[in-house]
């Protein structure tokens, strides 16, 4: 059954430990039908950054909310729920903003987190998981939503900073909100996809995050963006801090990979290339080697080379079956590659790096 709309008091009693703690109600950007409560802003670890405090009182849970905001457009959160308000602002408040966005000459990345549920003090030390990356490089913006849970793959996003897309998921794998979309942050974002960034995407090569290992599957088009797999991350604690530093070295790898501009890639990373050439040809080499062997079997044991028990000419199946699953978390790509071979050009400039800090949108 739906709680009713937040009434006056329902907001002052609620909010009374935030108030004590110095958090001032925005009024004007509370939704009591939505039973939505946000607070005023506060500056946060440099004049680009600002952070809100709010409170989601759904039906079934109450959700405390750090949003946290970079004057680029970049946004995190940090969610919690909660049975005691004071106690879990106390938990916060243990987790710097500075922790959520990071700002330098490369790059600025936002990461969204979640707290676990189970705390059971105040004293207890925070036990956050990542859900959600999001960096601005080099024109760049690089999305990574690690919520998906039992092990699998992240997904990853490459667009150019400023646009949109149909063929976005608007939430994450975990069905929570898509932190860039956050009703507290909706205005500063809406200023920055005012001033989109012309960027050819489709002439940056498909192993562009694949020649950083195994971790990264090749890139697939979209049409106006790209899309590929974080893999090899694990699960419970171990897969956040995997996740954090495989996305801080695409990071970086992007920043040098444009500044260095599309006539040095190939010389560059040609070992690297050459082994994602032969693992993305694995799949379809395993397959044929199957399949080829009943056809060989039936040769060898009609011409009296050897003979073999019908039972094991069903071997061919169960392997098919056993490669179903071993591959249930994610989809072998079948697929003959193109070599790797020097890049036109023009595919992109070192013009397109540039510096974020000059990037910054005047906050509302």
């Amino acid at each position: 059954m739906a709680k009713p709309p937040l009434s006056h008091h329902d907001i002052v009693k609620m909010t009374a430990p935030m108030s004590r703690a110095g958090y001032k109600v925005n009024l004007a950007r509370c939704d009591r039908n939505e039973r939505y409560i946000e607070f005023e802003s506060t500056m946060g670890s440099t004049a680009d950054i600002t952070s809100v405090f709010c409170l989601e009182l759904h039906t079934d849970q109450d959700l405390l909310v750090r949003v946290v905001m970079h004057s680029s457009g970049l946004v995190s959160t940090l969610r919690a729920k909660f049975n005691d308000l004071e106690q879990m602002l106390n938990c916060f408040e243990q987790v710097p903003t500075a922790r959520q966005i990071s700002a330098d000459h490369i790059a600025v990345v936002a990461r969204s987190y979640t707290l676990a549920p189970n705390l059971k003090s105040s004293e207890t030390k925070p036990d956050i998981r990542l859900n959600f990356v999001c960096a601005h490089v080099a024109n760049l913006e690089l999305r990574v939503d690690i919520s998906a849970s039992g092990g699998m793959p992240a997904d990853a996003r490459l667009l150019a900073v400023g646009t949109a897309s149909t063929n976005l998921r608007e939430i994450l794998a975990d069905e929570t909100e898509l932190p860039l979309d956050h009703r507290a942050a909706l205005a500063l974002r809406q200023q920055s996809m005012s001033k989109p960034i012309n960027n050819k995407l489709s002439g940056y090569p498909d192993d562009l995050l694949a020649v950083l290992g195994t971790q990264w599957r090749p890139l697939r088009f979209q049409g106006d963006h790209w899309k590929c797999l974080l893999r090899q991350l694990g699960k419970g604690n171990s897969r956040s801090s995997l996740a954090e530093k495989h996305v801080e070295q695409a990071v970086q790898h992007l920043y040098n990979t444009v500044q260095r501009g599309s006539s040095h890639y190939h010389r560059d990373n040609k070992k690297a290339r050459w082994q994602v050439f032969f693992r993305r040809l694995q799949p379809i080499m395993v397959l044929l080697g199957m399949l080829s062997i009943m056809p060989i079997s039936w040769f060898l044991v009609s011409t009296g080379t050897m003979s073999i028990n019908p039972l094991a000419l069903s071997i061919t199946p169960l392997l098919m079956v056993g490669a179903i699953v071993l591959t249930a978390r994610e989809v072998p790509v079948m697929e003959i590659p193109s070599t790797p071979r020097d890049l036109p050009s023009m595919s992109w400039s070192s013009t397109n790096t540039i510096d974020v800090n000059s990037t910054a949108i005047s906050k509302q």
